[in-house]
């Protein structure tokens, strides 16, 4: 039976600066964004730029730090990328 890849399977890379730091987020499906990596500006946007590209996705930039509100916090889960 063929899943339904529009709604479940997409996934999102977002780079949030938030207080000086960059933040590289990944979002798989409805799911909520998880802290993949939080560095400089220079790493955290070549983190970004990996993560798209193994998942044949677009990165998201955003200043905005709204979106840490229902975030999963890095001592929640283990990083997947150390950095």
């Amino acid at each position: 039976m063929p899943r339904n890849m529009a709604t479940s399977d997409f996934k999102i890379v977002e780079l949030v600066e938030r207080k000086g730091k960059f933040h590289v987020l990944l979002i798989v499906g409805d799911g909520r964004p998880k802290v993949v990596f939080t560095g400089n500006k220079v790493q955290a946007t070549n983190i970004a730029k990996q993560l798209a590209k193994q998942y044949k996705c677009l990165v998201h930039y955003t200043t905005d730090t709204r979106v840490f509100d229902d975030t999963v916090k890095p001592e929640d889960e283990p990083p997947l990328v150390e950095g």
